[in-house]
């Protein structure tokens, strides 16, 4: 009886509390792992949500560098962007910290910023997304916060360049057919405006299919580069200053792309004619007859079709941007771009027909490739680009292409995400 008194004395009593204290430190390790895998999660998906801003922002930037100028690929971008959101948070972006203009060289892969003073030359942009406690929106964490991390920073950035892919300023997808003396060449309209006296060579004409030139003063000062197997027609002692060699792959133009334009556009903005005559039905035809008259306030317009006819002049002051689902036809009227800047009025017919008039200076970047444009009568000028389904264009008048148009300098442009 004594020895087993003295082996009861010598068995360990259990220790309760060391359990205690060992689920203690695991439940802290399992709540580490529980943030470090939610919020981990939670912080990727947000990552992904601003990358797509950024994405956006960055396209739609390089989309302005392409239609217009640094200034609207600026706001384009900052519109763009500001259209997503991360986990239903609207994106917001800085204008002047955010958005920079460059250039980006494909063979080192390597943006390079400009100066607001060189921004004509840049050919990409770059668009930087922040959700940070510097701007006082940053990403809130929910199991982080019990190892004291509140918040977490995100930074996305994209780089996107207007790189180029079209032939030239002058485009017939099917055919483009030149005569009665019209000819083409081009200038510079940022560096003033055009001179027959220092007009340059670039009033290039393309198609995927035949190039007709005729009459003895018909002249493309530029290439013309019909489709691949197709050759050049040139009768009446027309001719071509530049390249006549055939496109070794046939041209693919996108379609015009409205944006959002059927819905959010400057429509209701539209001022009663000088006649007091409501311009826009409610099919959304836009109709200027009858020797009236309205200047279109800057801005954004769809229309189902466009008609100016009996010399009616429709005048455009500021940047303007006409989408028209039908039929283009001012062959009876006109349209004044008084700021003589191809880019501050651009058409984009998205039927089959558009018919201009040559009665009048054009100033205007036309993009239909749906369309088969016509532009005939009198002897007056067109400055600008145009693309077409087919250009059949006659009268005499001179075809100027605006090397300040991004791309006519050789080809339009594309917005491609580069980094």
């Amino acid at each position: 009886m004594g020895q087993a008194a003295a082996t009861s004395r010598l068995r360990p009593r259990p220790r309760r509390g060391a359990v205690l204290v060992l689920v203690a430190v695991l439940l802290i390790v399992l709540m580490a792992f529980l943030a470090f895998s939610i919020d981990l999660g939670y912080v990727a998906v947000a990552q992904a949500q601003l990358q797509t801003a950024a994405d956006a922002g960055a396209l739609a930037g390089a989309r302005g560098l392409t239609n217009c100028c640094p200034s609207t690929a600026l706001s384009e971008a900052q519109r763009a962007a500001q259209l997503n959101s991360v986990y239903h948070t609207a994106v917001s972006v800085d204008s002047s910290q955010d958005l920079v203009l460059g250039t980006w060289d494909s063979s080192s892969s390597t943006f390079t910023a400009v100066s607001a003073a060189q921004q004509s030359s840049a050919n990409a942009i770059q668009v930087t997304c922040h959700l940070s406690s510097a701007r006082g929106n940053a990403l809130s964490l929910f199991f982080a916060r019990a190892l004291g991390v509140n918040t977490q920073d995100v930074t996305a950035t994209a780089v996107a360049q207007s790189t180029h892919m079209q032939c030239g300023p002058f485009i017939g997808l099917d055919f483009v057919n030149i005569s009665g003396g019209s000819y083409t060449d081009s200038y510079d309209s940022s560096s003033g405006s055009y001179s027959a006296h220092s007009a340059g060579q670039k009033g290039t004409v393309c198609s995927n299919a035949t190039i007709s030139l005729s009459g003895g003063l018909t002249v493309v000062h530029g290439d013309a580069h019909p489709g691949p197997g197709y050759s050049d027609t040139m009768t009446g002692g027309s001719s071509v200053t530049g390249s006549t060699a055939a496109l070794t792959k046939a041209m693919v133009e996108p379609a015009v792309d409205p944006g959002d334009a059927a819905t959010v556009n400057n429509n209701s903005h539209i001022p009663l004619s000088a006649r007091g005559k409501q311009l826009l039905d409610s099919h959304g035809n836009f109709t200027l007859s009858g020797g009236d008259s309205v200047s279109l306030p800057p801005g954004t317009y769809y229309f189902a079709t466009l008609t100016l006819s009996g010399g009616s002049p429709l005048t455009i002051t500021g940047k303007t941007l006409i989408y028209v689902t039908g039929k283009v036809d001012t062959s009876g009227g006109s349209m004044d771009n008084t700021s003589q800047i191809p880019s501050n009025l651009q058409l984009y017919p998205m039927g089959t027909t558009c018919v201009l008039s040559g009665a009048s200076q054009t100033y205007a970047v036309i993009y239909g490739p749906t369309a088969d444009i016509t532009r005939s009568g009198g002897t007056s000028d067109f400055f600008g680009t145009m693309v077409g389904k087919s250009l059949t264009l006659s009268g005499g008048g001179g075809l100027h292409a605006d090397t300040a148009v991004s791309g006519v300098s050789g080809s339009s442009r594309k917005a491609t995400l580069v980094q």
